[in-house]
This record gives structure tokens, sequence and C-alpha cells, in this order.
């Protein structure tokens, strides 16, 4: 339908018509209230006539309108009315856009390549636009140089935010003589209704596969159009659509047609763009604006600052090679670098302590990772809460919080500047002077981190050791366990290129894990010590823990061998029950913070909290609880519990007794109860065996009778129990594929994927009448909450708008709640796969962050929450302890 000038859209008068594009054509139109110019964006006739497409357009749209940046063209409304004037009337669905004047990116480009100091201002703004929208959860997904405005007062707007997967799969054109560089958004019949692939021209290759995209679809789309900005040429041709794709599979872009004087920073960022395997392409917008802005600003001129954040760590780097033909440069670092591990000074010098307090309220629910760090000079402390992360400079007398979000464990950059954290998702960081946190890398598990001097990021999963750049970006493991059953923990960078981590063999090989030096890659290992998350201190001993207690230990690291016996810490330090993970750190100059045992996680507890936030004891008895699940009457709830030699126990709430369910050595946990109350299923460690799928009666004890009903040599989680006894839901932990949901067949033991991507599936619970299969998803690029319809898995939803983990249905299937953004949220279930927008109930200070396949609450039948909470006494609050030149007790006799 064609719109001509005077007709009338709402309060919106047509002005004249701007163009077309494979999503609508677009309109100038005068507001009548407002008394301003707008665009309007005409939708697809489909939409009127679908209530059901319309009503999912208009909750994308309100995400999309909530972006605001002076680099992305605003979204007003969404105006549905009769159009009238000189045209057959009829129902309209209308975006009400910002009306950016100038030409496009399209435009411009027609008339050739951009100079550079043209084109990297452009290419800036467009960066920061792409990240504010992926700090938001939102990714374009058609980003193309049609989409790019350049107004006459140089300010770049990014338009179409996100449109693609808002307008839903409106049609394909492969015609001959399309235009391939402005061709429709195509779709892919492969995939569920609504997956978009994009602009042929500019899709990434898991896009013209079909596949779902992420985040990392716009970095590709990001590379394709700065390529064509700075050479005039496309990145990719083709006749037609299906040589076009065909080219992005197959092709690289040729970096001999990039001008002579392209900086390095922008050849690197180009390469990294354009990665064909998404797992080895640059995915945060950040680190490529960061880039351009490294290449706009040149050569650094002082090549002694050194207070530079790890993202300028590079570039540092580069100039200090440059001063190494004066030879001043290189002989300061080498001068640094012997400061940083030389030995203390053995002359005595005195004890100091005080106590850093938490803010009230703060509780500290998790310490299998990190909770306390130290910057090597001794100067700045650093440290979290279950909720958020503080920092005292040792200069200032009060801390000060640089983020607030649930965390499970912190390490620091070389210089102290940066904090790398573990959030429910992967690996962030955060500027120790605050700021947005940043993405780094999407992972399921993460035990333990560090970070070196070269400026790269040493991480643990439990199946490897992982190298990654310090702005995020390509990994590559270095390090595997020495069998199937190990797993590995704890690195730490040491000079030399060398690496200390440990290495926890498993049940049935050694009850002790050992700590182990090797190269970086693996080579020349040697087994240090039996114990665990050793560390090595810049006095020449070695701190680990082992059996709940803190020991350190003389070490020449040179001969990487042990030099004395070991003696135990004198401070009352926490070692988490599961990890033996010491809460101390020590820096290079002696100083030493610590969490005492005054802030032990066994003191958690079970609390009832209802809907306002208002909480009461539910379960006084202490222990490290996980994965809580209340019996189908509500009385009783199973539980994974840490502290208890990590079995499944039940409690009965009306009593506070808990009772025995597992008495293994193996790990037992997530354990669900049939539809019935007789049994549990839980997951089951018993090696040599494989894990184990395990039912036992819930009121039986060590003789009763346990079913193994399915194995796997791959770690799952139990999720769910189907209400007819049938099926039991399991999130498995693959390699390659992370983690799948599969249904377990009770009676034969079958089992088959049901959701199974390249991305992180986990937390799912079924509807209480067993046609809905809620569940967690990274697909978007963070978690979010999507229903799914069940068994048929025809159609799915997503239900959170703003990121969400640990969904849990209501016991009448009229709501699902879930944890996000530090609140429990609720949405109602208007109809099949239709959902409220989310509404806050209280803020999420209980129990531990997310981990796969864990949920740390419950709710009952008359909408209580079921939660894991931490206990203060009466005027105390928890602390962090300081000692200064605690070294100092080593060297004393004992």
């Amino acid at each position: 339908m064609t719109l001509p000038a005077g007709t009338r859209v709402g309060p919106y008068e047509v002005v004249a018509s701007i163009g077309a594009g494979g999503m609508g054509e677009v309109y100038r139109a005068r507001d009548a209230k407002l008394d301003r110019d707008v665009a309007i964006k005409i939708l697809p006739g489909l939409f009127a006539a679908d209530p059901d497409r319309l009503a999912r357009f208009e909750r994308e749209a309100r995400t999309l309108a909530a972006l605001n940046h002076p680099n992305i063209a605003q979204i007003y409304g969404l105006e549905t009315a009769d159009a009238t004037g000189d045209i057959q009337p009829g129902r309209i669905s209308a975006l009400v856009m910002e009306l950016v004047e100038g030409d496009d990116l399209a435009a411009r480009l027609a008339r050739g390549p951009i100079p550079l100091d043209e084109a990297l201002p452009i290419a800036r703004q467009i960066a920061e636009a792409l990240e504010a929208a992926h700090e938001r959860g939102v990714i374009h997904r058609d980003l193309k140089p049609a989409n790019i405005k350049l107004r006459t007062d140089g300010v770049v707007k990014v338009l179409d935010f996100g449109l693609a997967k808002a307008v839903d799969a409106v049609g394909r054109d492969f015609s001959p003589g399309t235009d391939l560089m402005n061709s429709p958004t195509i779709t892919s019949p492969a995939t569920q209704l609504g997956v978009v692939l994009g602009t042929a021209a500019y899709m990434a290759p898991e896009q013209a596969k079909g596949r779902a995209v992420d985040r990392r679809a716009d970095l590709w789309a990001f590379g394709v159009v700065l390529y064509e900005m700075l050479t005039g040429r496309r990145a990719f041709e083709g006749a037609d659509v299906s040589e076009l794709l065909v080219s992005v599979l197959r092709d690289n872009p040729s970096h001999d047609a990039l001008p002579a004087g392209t900086p390095p920073a922008i050849r690197r960022l180009l390469r990294r763009c354009l990665e064909k395997d998404p797992s080895k392409r640059l995915d945060s917008m950040a680190a490529a604006r960061l880039e351009i802005e490294e290449a706009l600003a040149g050569p650094a001129a002082d090549p002694r600052v050194a207070s530079a954040p790890p993202a300028a760590f590079a570039a540092r780097r580069r100039v200090a090679a440059a001063a190494v033909a004066a030879g001043l440069i290189m002989l300061a670092v080498g001068a640094a670098a012997a400061w940083r591990f030389k030995p203390v000074s053995e002359v005595d010098r005195p004890l100091a302590r005080f106590a850093i307090l938490w803010p009230d309220g703060e509780s500290l629910n998790a310490m299998t990772l990190p909770a306390v760090a130290v910057s090597r000079d001794g100067r700045r402390v650093v440290y979290r809460t279950g909720q958020a992360i503080f920092v005292r400079d040792l200069a200032d007398t009060e801390a000060r919080q640089v983020a607030r979000l649930a965390v499970s464990g912190l390490w620091l950059s070389p210089d102290a500047e940066w904090i790398l954290f573990r959030t429910p998702s992967g690996l962030s960081r955060v500027s120790a002077r605050g700021g947005t946190p940043e993405d780094l890398v999407s992972i399921s598990t993460t035990n333990g981190a560090t970070w070196a001097d070269d400026g790269t990021i040493m991480y643990a999963t439990d199946k490897a050791i992982v190298r990654m750049p310090e702005n995020g970006g390509a990994s590559e493991v270095l390090i595997r366990p020495s069998s199937e059953t190990a797993l590995l923990s704890g690195p730490q960078a040491l000079p030399e290129g060398r690496l200390l981590y440990t290495e926890w063999r498993g049940v049935g090989a050694s009850a002790a894990p050992v700590s182990i030096i090797s190269n970086r890659d693996g080579s020349n290992a040697v087994t240090v010590l039996e114990g665990q998350s050793a560390r090595y201190l810049p006095n020449g001993y070695l701190l680990y823990a082992s059996e709940g207690r803190a020991h350190a230990v003389p070490f020449d690291l040179a001969r990487e061998r042990v030099t004395g016996p070991a003696v135990p810490v004198a401070e009352t330090v926490v070692v988490a029950p599961q990890s033996d993970w010491a809460q101390i750190d020590v820096s290079a100059t002696g100083t030493a913070a610590f969490i005492s045992t005054r802030t032990n996680e066994n003191r958690t507890h079970l609390a009832w909290t209802d809907a306002g936030g208002r909480s009461a004891p539910a379960l006084n008895v202490r222990r490290v609880y996980s994965d809580l699940r209340l019996s189908p009457d509500g009385g009783r709830v199973a539980a994974h519990l840490w502290d208890e030699q990590n079995d499944v126990w039940v409690a009965d709430l009306a009593r506070s007794v808990l009772t025995r369910v597992t008495f293994t050595p193996a790990e037992e946990e997530t354990p669900v109860w049939s539809p019935d109350g007789r049994e549990i299923a839980f997951a089951s460690d018993r090696a040599p065996s494989p894990r184990a799928l395990v039912l036992k009666p819930a009121d039986g004890g060590a003789a009763a009778a346990e079913r193994v009903i399915w194995s796997s040599p791959d770690h799952f989680h139990v999720n769910d129990w189907s209400s007819d006894g049938r099926t039991i839901i399991i999130e498995v932990n693959r390699t390659g594929t992370m983690n799948d949901l599969l249904a377990v067949d009770v009676d034969t033991g079958t089992a088959r994927a049901i959701v199974a991507s390249t991305f992180r599936e986990r937390q799912a619970r079924l509807s209480p009448d067993g046609r809905w299969l809620a569940f967690t998803s990274d697909e978007s690029g963070r978690d979010e909450i999507y229903v799914q319809e069940f068994p048929s898995l025809a159609r799915r939803v997503t239900v959170s708008t703003g990121g969400g983990y640990e969904p849990v249905w209501s016991r009448d299937g009229r709501r699902l709640y879930f944890r996000g953004s530090g609140q429990m949220l609720s949405s109602s279930a208007a109809g099949p796969l239709e959902f409220s927008a989310p509404v806050p109930l209280f803020a999420d200070t209980f129990g531990r962050p997310q981990g796969a396949g864990h949920t740390h609450y419950d709710v009952d039948a008359g909408s209580r929450f079921l939660v894991i909470t931490t206990p203060v006494a009466p005027n105390e609050r928890g602390q962090v302890h300081v000692v200064l030149n605690w070294d100092q007790q080593l060297r004393k006799p004992r």
C-alpha cells in the first residue's frame, strides 16, 4: 500500500515518501500533537490481520524504545489505526521513529571509498551505538549501510535496531535484479519462526546457515561495513543472493585492498570481526571501539604511563617495544618484573590489623571462588558479597561500591585497575573506579582465573585451562586434565611463562587434589604438593588449603620444589567446604586480606519470603544448602547439602528435622520429587561408573533400594519430573554444544534431545499441566527465560525482557517466576504462549548466584518463596580482616 501525502495514520499526517526496505515503507510525517516531524515505517499488512503477531511486535518495540543513545535513532511508539485520506480505508500498523536528516551510508559509499580520517570517526560512532544496545541485550541483526544515517553535523545515527527480529519474517525476494546490498531481510524455514538471518551481503556465516544469532553477528556486520567504507568495494560478491551467500560462507575479503596507511589496530580489528567461526570472532563492541580509539589517537606520546587500564595494555606493550632500541624502558620493565616476585625484606616488620565492615544488609553466600583480593603493592583491597563488588583503597577511610550484581569470584588485573569476576553467565570485568561491567566470555563453569602480565586472562573450566585476550575474544585451550575423571581449577600465572594450577583427580583415584606447576602449554608438569588452590607468594611460600584449613609451605620457585614443612595459617580463614578454597590473598609487600569464620557460609538457613519481600524463618538448621525443591504437598524440601558430604537430604519443615537420603562418598545433587512425592530423582557421580540418574524412596534410609535408570559420561543435572510421572528432564554439559536439555523416559531409560544447540540451555521446569517447558538460554548473548511447547516443541516465546534465569512455575501454572537484574520477577501466563511483561517483586539478595542446572529457591501453593538466606545476629556485620606485614608470621619460630 502506497500512502500519498495527506494520508493520516492516527495523529500523524504523511508528508512524503522517504523510501522502502525489506521491512516496510518509510514516510516523513507530521506529528499533530507534538508539532514535530517524524519518520513512520508502515509495517506489512499481516500485522493488522494477526493480533498475536502484533502483540509480539509490540513487546519487541517496547524493548527497542528503551534504547536511548545519541547514535541510535529513537523509537517513539507504535501506532495502529485506520488510515484516512485519498486511499482505500484500512487498518495500518506503523512504527513511529525519530526523523534523521542526511544521507545514509549507502549513498555515501556510492561515491567511493571513505578516507581514513573520515571513516574512523563514523566507525567509532557505529561501534558506540552497537555497544550501548548490546549492554541492554538488544542485537541489531540487520546492520548495513542503508541503516546508518550520516547527519550533516557529523553525527552518525544507526536505525532499525532489532527490527529484523521484531518484524518476524515477512518474506523473501531472490528474483534477478534484487539490490544485493539492500536485499530484504531473509529468514530461514529451517529454523523456528522468528529467527531472522539478516540482509544477505552483511549476514554472518551462522546466519547464512539458518542458525540463531547473538551479538557476534553484529560484530561480523560491523566488520563488513568497515571494510566497505575503507576499500569502496564489497567484502563479498555474487551475481544473485544464492551466490552471495556462498561467498559469505567460503571467501575471505582481501586485506590488500585496504589503504596503505590503515593502522595495524584496524587491520587486526577487521580480521577479528570477520572470523567465520563465531567462537573465534571478537564478541565485544567495547573492544572494537577501543581499537578504533587507539587508531584515532595515533602513537602514544609517553611510554612511561603506568596507570593505563588493561584495555590499553597492548598499546603500552607496543610503545615499550619501540623503546627497546634505546635500552631504557626494557631495563625498567625487567626491574619491575623482578620486584613483583622477589622475596620481601628479612627485616622484622610489625604487624598491624584492622577490619573492613561490609555495608548493612550484605551477605556472602558462596565462597567456592575468591571473595577477596589485594593489589600487588598492598594498597588496594577488593572484596565481594553475594550481591556487589567493593573496593577499599587503604589510603581512604571508606570502601566504595563499583558494581551491584550477582558475583561468585573475583581477580585483579596486574595494575589493580580492573576487576575480573564471575557472573551467572561467564566472566566479566569492571573498572576498579566503577562503571558499566563488560562481558568477556560466556561459559557455564569457572573454577578460577588469573590475569597475566602479558595482558591475557587464563581461566579454568572443569576440563581445560583456557587463555583469552584481556578484552575478550577468541580463546585457546592451554592445558587439559590428565584423565577423563580429573578436574582443573585455580590457575595462577607465574614468571617465565609458567602456570600454577590444581588438578582434582576424582573420587576413586585420589581423595586429595594436587597442585602442579607447568609451562603454559602443559609441558614439563611437576606436582609440587597435595592440596587445593595453591598460590605462590612473593616471599617464597606456597599458600594452599587442605582438609578445611589454610596452610603455608616454604617453596623454591626456581627449582619448583617444597623446601620445608607446612604450617597451618594462624588466622581463622574461611575455607570453602566443597572446593577447599581459602579466602585469603597476600600482596608482594606482605599485606594480607582474609575473611574469617564469622562469615562462614555454613551460617545459611532457609526462610519463607512473600511477594512483598517480607521474610520469616522456615528451617533454622544451618547448612550449606543448594538445589531446593519443595515436595508436591509443600511440607518437605529436598536439598543438596555441600557441607554434609555432598549428599541429598530431606527436611520436614513443620518439625525442622533433616533426614539424609544418600550415603555414598560421591556427589549427589539436583534432587527432584516424583509427582506422588514418594521418590526422589538425583544426579550422582559414582566413579568409576559414568554419572548416573538415580531414583530412591524419599523416606528411605541407607538400605533403601535405588534404581539407576540412565547414565552418561558427561556431567548432567536433573531439572524436573513431569506431572504424569513418565518423563524426567535433565540438562547435559556436552563438549561442543554446551548445555542441552534431554527428556529421559522413566520406564525405558531412553533419552531424547528436546532443546539442543551451541548455546547453553538449562534450568528447565515443566508447567504443572505438563504442556509448557520453561528454561534459561543464552542464545541472545545473555541469559533469558524462554517457554516452549511440550512435548511437541513446535512454538517458543521469550518471557524475560532484561535478562533472567532460574524459572519456577506457580503451583497453578498461572505465573512464571524467575531471577534477573538483582530482583525476583513474575510474569503472568495470559494464554497459550502469551506472557505479560515481567513485574519485579522484591530484591534478590538471597541464595547463591546462578549456576548451570541449579535452582536456589522454590514456590509453594500459597505463592511463598522458600529461599536460602544468611542470618546476621544483632549488631554483627560481615567483615574483611586486613593484616599489614602478615608474611612475617610465616618466618617466626612455632
